[in-house]
């Protein structure tokens, strides 16, 4: 099992973000640890950036956020709520979603997926850059 979805450092109790890749997407990166049971990642969204509707089929998420301010929308009901620091967000499997930055400042959060299993599906997709540990990612401004 992976340090970002390839390999976990069983040797290590202690790891560093800096040691994770960074999987960069067009409005946020996330770094990730898969452990044994669960995948634990650290989302920045960047202001006005949105998650669209996904859902994870055979994992549960929860989402804790630490700062920045935004919505999570739940499908089909379109039922939203507004979240910001210290709001938990339980997502049951196969439950669709979105997240959205409201505010000026990034959308950072905690994910939490048992099993592990959707950081290897978003390192798969097209839109995801994957960066090497240590890589800081250049950020475009308009």
């Amino acid at each position: 099992m992976p340090l970002g979805g390839e390999i976990i450092i069983r040797s290590k109790r202690v790891i560093k973000t800096e040691d994770l890749e960074t999987q960069i997407f067009e409005f946020s990166m996330i770094k990730w640890l898969s452990a044994e049971w669960l995948s634990f990642g650290i989302s920045l969204l960047a202001p006005g950036g949105k998650h669209e509707r996904h859902s994870h089929p055979d994992a549960e998420e929860i989402l804790y956020v630490l700062s920045g301010e935004g919505e999570v929308i739940f499908y089909p009901e379109g039922e939203k709520h507004t979240i910001s620091p210290g709001t938990l967000i339980d997502i049951p499997p196969g439950k669709e979603h979105a997240t959205m930055a409201t505010s000026w400042e990034p959308l950072k959060m905690i994910i939490v997926c048992v099993p592990h299993g959707p950081e290897r599906k978003l390192r798969e997709s097209p839109e995801c850059t994957v960066l090497p540990p240590g890589e800081i990612p250049k950020y475009k401004y308009k």
